[in-house]
């Protein structure tokens, strides 16, 4: 049994040898902490709304320009009487501006098989937040950018083969919904180190203290390279206070964290995110309700973004 929760990152290893002065460490982990976004996923059960919050992660791929979110599976579907839903709506704080975070809508894109991954769309605001940036894209289309960073999936990872027990990683999220309200996306973020690498394995133990809310939490190293994206933080194992009676039967049981923690090995989310890539982007059969198109041109959803703001 273990326990499941919240969480979506970036790491890097390669030789940590020469690891970046004290200031660059804070400025690269502030990278981190950018790309982190709360989650959260709002159920319909009966005539009630029952909701399930965690972090995910904004990440891009060369392959197919355009930023999309990372997270758990397990944020995105909810067990009622056996049967499992989808939401009815997700939402999404994203760093759009240096004033306050952006709530914005999303929709799932797809959900893994066999492994606890999703990945949503989220679709930006019409109106420019005051203090965006403006910019003009390759093509020659002005569009304004948003502040948190993206995981680029060619560069700010971590090959399986760079894995190591002993490695040092951090983890940004929003544990206990610590750091996310209507005027702030300001993740936690916490420490451990790879505690278990198995090679025929999708996932890695890590022994760092997380909590409900960093669900889908990117876990990730600093490196004199910049930051590298370990993987996703999955759920924690619990352990067990057991009590006997006098004849040596169970007659009391709580559990605790361990401190120990599951995360999925980035190579299985470029997996995932390449394959959606080569099946053009299409929304799998669980993948939520009917919704916005993903646009995999960004010349497109920038055109988009401005025909809308025009209307």
């Amino acid at each position: 049994m273990k326990y499941i929760f919240l969480l979506i990152g970036i790491l890097g290893f390669n030789m940590l040898a020469t690891i970046c002065n004290a200031n660059e460490q804070i400025n690269l982990i502030a990278a981190g902490k950018q790309a982190s976004v709360f989650v959260k996923a709002d159920y319909k059960v009966g005539n009630s709304t029952v909701s399930k919050t965690g972090t995910g992660f904004i990440i891009d791929t060369s392959k197919s320009p355009g930023l999309a979110v990372i997270t758990n599976k397990h944020i995105l579907q909810h067990n009622v009487s056996g049967q499992t839903i989808t939401p009815s709506n997700i939402t999404v704080k994203v760093n759009m501006s240096a004033l306050a975070p952006t709530l914005c809508n999303a929709s799932i894109v797809a959900l893994h098989d066999n492994y606890d991954l999703g990945l949503l769309h989220f679709k930006l605001p019409e109106n420019k937040p005051p203090d965006a940036v403006s910019k003009t894209s390759p093509d020659g289309i002005e569009y304004y950018s948003i502040k948190s960073t993206a995981f680029l999936l060619e560069d700010s990872v971590i090959d399986d083969d760079d894995l190591r027990e002993g490695l040092e990683v951090l983890f940004s999220g929003f544990p206990l919904n610590l750091g996310s309200d209507l005027y702030h996306n300001y993740p936690v973020t916490r420490k451990g180190m790879i505690a278990q690498v198995l090679p025929k394995s999708h996932e890695i133990v890590i022994d760092g203290f997380a909590s409900h809310g960093n669900s889908g939490s990117p876990v990730y190293c600093v490196t004199d390279k910049g930051i590298k994206l370990v993987g996703i933080q999955e759920a924690v194992y619990p352990d067990a206070n057991i009590g006997y009676d006098e004849k040596g039967r169970v007659n009391s049981l709580s559990t605790f964290n361990s401190g120990l923690s599951l995360v999925i090995k980035c190579s299985a989310i470029k997996e995932f995110v390449y394959k959606l890539i080569d099946e053009g982007l299409h929304r799998g059969e669980s993948g939520g309700e009917s919704g916005d198109t993903i646009l995999n041109s960004f010349s497109a959803f920038i055109k988009a973004m401005q025909e809308r703001a025009n209307k």
